[in-house]
């Protein structure tokens, strides 16, 4: 696969969990209604941020907004690469 020239993207693969994140930064997606578990610990698990969707997180309107502002148009993300889940179809040869 190729590549646009200046594509900026978060590799959830390497960086699915940033560290030591400020304390305000959890404090304000607290106050957004962002699930706790997305930075407990003085982490931020990014792989939970772009999950928003999955009905578990029970993610709010404020929080999905706030999430993709910071992403879109703060930091000027275009994609995300994430793993995904496969398994060998016995069917198929090399």
């Amino acid at each position: 696969m190729r590549m646009p020239q200046g594509l900026r993207y978060v590799d959830l693969r390497q960086d699915g969990t940033l560290k030591n994140v400020p304390l305000s930064v959890n404090n304000t997606l607290k106050s957004l209604g962002c699930p706790e578990e997305w930075f407990a610990n003085g982490r931020l698990s990014l792989t939970g941020v772009f999950s928003a969707a999955n009905p578990h997180y029970n993610v709010g309107p404020s929080c999905k907004l706030a999430i993709r502002k910071i992403f879109k148009e703060l930091l000027k993300i275009d994609g995300i690469a994430y793993p995904y889940l496969s398994v060998a179809f016995q069917q198929c040869t090399d």
